[in-house]
């Protein structure tokens, strides 16, 4: 299966250097085709539950606690292309070097790993929309742009390779805050 993935960082909304988190709100968009389902007697799309349909989940790999803000539904157009919509909300792993602070930057990472996929080789493209919103919630941070990285990834090494896909954002802290309320007056 050929898999697309978007991704679109809607916003971030806290950054948790000691715990080395982010809250963040993303939409995450995947589809594939799926001859399999195609249903050429239909006019347009059908919706479908997920769970009635064979799809390769995409999991994030450093969840701390996150939730689906509307339900995962799948479309099914009558040529078999599926895409299913999901948008997570929640505390994400970010491990950060503080070394330069508050002068730092960081790439975020949101590292998903695609789940289900087995008997099935995925080859992972990306899809048009792969970006950051312009603005952010979170307080002396700003953000820019967004890359999607396609390479799979190995949790551990007696774990094999996995199909991923990892969206990365960056982030760079507005150190003029720390300046004139801690360096300065130093």
């Amino acid at each position: 299966f050929t898999f697309l993935a978007w991704f679109f960082l809607i916003d971030g909304l806290k950054v948790l250097d000691a715990e080395q988190t982010i809250e963040a709100d993303i939409f995450v968009r995947t589809a594939w085709m799926d001859p399999r389902l195609a249903d050429t007697t239909q006019e347009g799309p059908r919706w479908v539950e997920p769970d009635s349909i064979w799809y390769p989940a995409l999991e994030p790999v450093s969840p701390r606690r996150i939730s689906s803000l509307f339900p995962d539904l799948a479309m099914v157009e009558p040529d078999g292309m599926v895409s299913l919509t999901s948008r997570l909300a929640g505390t994400f792993g970010a491990p950060t070097r503080l070394a330069n602070f508050p002068f730092d930057r960081h790439d975020v990472r949101f590292e998903f790993i695609f789940t289900r996929s087995r008997g099935f080789e995925i080859v992972a493209k990306e899809g048009p929309i792969v970006a950051t919103s312009e603005s952010l919630s979170i307080p002396d941070w700003e953000s820019s742009g967004g890359t999607l990285d396609l390479t799979p990834i190995r949790l551990a090494e007696q774990i094999p390779e996995l199909s991923a896909a990892t969206y990365v954002s960056r982030a760079e802290r507005s150190a003029s805050y720390y300046i004139t309320k801690v360096i300065l007056p130093l």
